[in-house]
């Protein structure tokens, strides 16, 4: 395996997730000026942090294109739902220009290369938001997760150039697919609603990853505790914004100083957001990462891979807990018998992600099977009930 890059500046603490921050209600035919796109956190470790993606960004801009101008372009298409949609326009603080911004920030970027003998595989993961701010007021309004996970298989005995898989990278960002980064930048703006006042603000507080679980990430990513955290926690908020409709603030166990930075793709402007504080918080913790051999024959074998996870929703200044419990998650997955060298991380990353899924599946649809089998506790399925009350605002 070669590991290609970094994840995101511990300084950041901006997960794949959305969030309320104390805005106005938006007035009807408001305008939201868009920026286009930015990469999080200090300019001088933008390359080390995103290196596919800064080539990538170097490489437009000698064909007088970029991220943003395509952003630009599709969105001149497009009408949003509850606003006007404005481009091509600098940032201002006079009074008279609206507080409304908007953003696609890149916030992670993981690659990693695996041999499987007769053919290679390519794993990406980029992640980021559709960030909407204020930028006279230098705060955030609300964040809409952005998650790009890309599996990919080359044959030969040649391991993938990374001209090769920048082309991969290119492609589905560029895509006109759903599932491109653009494409979901695109919805998620068309459809963003900043104006709900009513909404209760969640947040990912405590991340912790326990050496049983900490030793199955690469190398590359376990030295950086700031990059599993932000890796478990963008899988969460990813999930929990997508299967459902809660409105999250970004974390901040990797802020200092409970700021959010990023730079302006095509203005080159930095620029520093205050991070809020949310009503609930999730608090995570990854006990356990394991895989055990299920069933081997002559060309493959297959594997059980299975996560145990503690999850806990609380109220900070009550102390309140509303939901306290272990749960667990399993995946089959399926090698050729001549795999050259071993590397889990893929699985393990499913099998995460998993979990949260099936977590936020249940709290929307209010079907607990899942959870009960998850836990092997109905205690916990009323916990569930009661998160579900918070979510849909019948709670506290």
């Amino acid at each position: 395996m070669k590991f290609f890059s970094t994840i995101k500046n511990a300084v950041i603490g901006l997960s794949l997730m959305t969030c309320l921050a104390g805005a106005k209600a938006q007035e009807p035919g408001q305008e939201m000026l868009i920026a286009g796109f930015a990469f999080a956190g200090e300019h001088v470790n933008k390359e080390a942090r995103f290196p596919y993606i800064h080539y990538l960004d170097e490489e437009l801009k000698k064909s007088n294109n970029s991220i943003s101008m395509e952003i630009t372009k599709r969105l001149q298409t497009v009408e949003g739902k509850n606003f006007k949609i404005v481009t091509g326009r600098t940032f201002s603080t006079k009074n008279s220009d609206s507080p409304l911004n908007g953003v696609m920030v890149l916030t992670g970027e993981t690659v990693l290369v695996e041999n499987y003998g007769s053919y290679w595989k390519v794993f990406v993961n980029l992640r980021g938001d559709a960030l909407l701010f204020d930028y006279k007021g230098k705060k955030i309004i609300k964040t809409y997760p952005l998650n790009l996970a890309i599996f990919d298989a080359v044959e030969g005995q040649q391991e993938p150039s990374q001209y090769k898989i920048l082309n991969l990278i290119r492609e589905n960002i560029f895509t006109t697919k759903k599932e491109g980064l653009i494409s979901q930048f695109v919805d998620k703006i068309t459809n963003a609603n900043p104006g709900q006042k009513t909404d209760k603000i969640f947040q990912i507080g405590n991340i912790t990853v326990k050496p049983e679980a900490l030793d199955k990430f690469p190398a590359e990513i376990s030295s950086n505790t700031a990059a599993v955290k932000d890796i478990v926690a963008d899988a969460l908020s990813s999930e929990l914004s997508g299967q459902t409709s809660i409105s999250l603030m970004p974390a901040k166990f990797n802020s200092v100083v409970g700021v959010m930075t990023m730079q302006l793709e095509d203005t080159g402007e930095q620029i520093e957001l205050k991070i809020g504080d949310g009503d609930y918080i999730f608090n995570v913790e990854v006990n356990k990462l394991a895989k055990a051999k299920q069933q081997q024959t002559n060309s493959e074998v297959s594997y059980i891979y299975g996560v145990n996870a503690s999850i806990q929703v609380i109220e900070p200044f009550s102390k309140t807990v509303f939901l306290e419990s272990i749960f667990r998650n399993g995946a089959v997955s399926i090698s050729p018998i001549n795999k050259i060298t071993q590397d889990d991380y893929p699985a393990y990353y499913d099998v995460i992600n998993g979990l949260f899924k099936k977590f936020s599946m249940a709290l929307k649809t209010r079907d607990y099977k899942w959870v009960n089998v998850a836990t092997g506790s109905e205690k916990t399925a009323e916990q569930m009930k009661q998160v579900s009350n918070l979510l849909d605002g019948k709670g506290n």
